[in-house]
């Protein structure tokens, strides 16, 4: 059973793809098989070695093998891009007359959205240094040396 997958992040333009693994032994194989066969007809097996021959279309077979699989990640990579792939808007299309009403709603919504943050952040900021101080204060009760001289001066003023 052959088992595979495209995974698409909403907020980007690429894609993962989960392949099954190729079994390139068996490629190769029957790569050295057809090769073979093709010599046969042709009758040049003859004239080398047995051994020399075997080797050098094993290594012929492992090279158009290599190719074809290159080839076929190669396809798999421009289908992927060509699926995801979008035109960039025109300029025309920035200007006043063309923007939609809905669009001026969600902009303004996201400017309040970030109004807010910036106002959360801060008060964010302002409660971490009073939580800094109020530890400071427990520093009191285990601190020695120069760090319990720090802490009694921060809880004195």
């Amino acid at each position: 059973m052959t088992v595979g997958a495209v995974l698409r992040p909403k907020n980007s333009r690429g894609a993962l793809v989960l392949l099954p693994p190729p079994d390139l032994d068996a490629a190769t194989l029957e790569a050295a098989e057809a090769l073979a066969a093709t010599e046969a007809k042709k009758g040049t097996g003859r004239r080398r070695s047995q051994r020399g021959s075997d080797e050098r279309l094993e290594e012929k077979a492992e090279e158009i093998v290599g190719r074809r699989f290159i080839s076929a990640l190669l396809q798999i990579d421009k289908a992927a891009q060509a699926e995801s792939e979008v035109t960039p808007p025109p300029s025309w299309v920035s200007q006043p007359d063309f923007v939609m009403a809905e669009e001026t709603a969600i902009t303004a919504q996201l400017a309040a959205n970030e109004q807010q943050l910036s106002a959360l952040r801060a008060t964010r900021e302002e409660l971490l240094g009073n939580l800094n101080g109020a530890v400071t204060l427990k520093a009191l009760l285990f601190e020695k040396g120069k760090p319990l001289e720090h802490s009694i001066l921060e809880g004195t003023q």
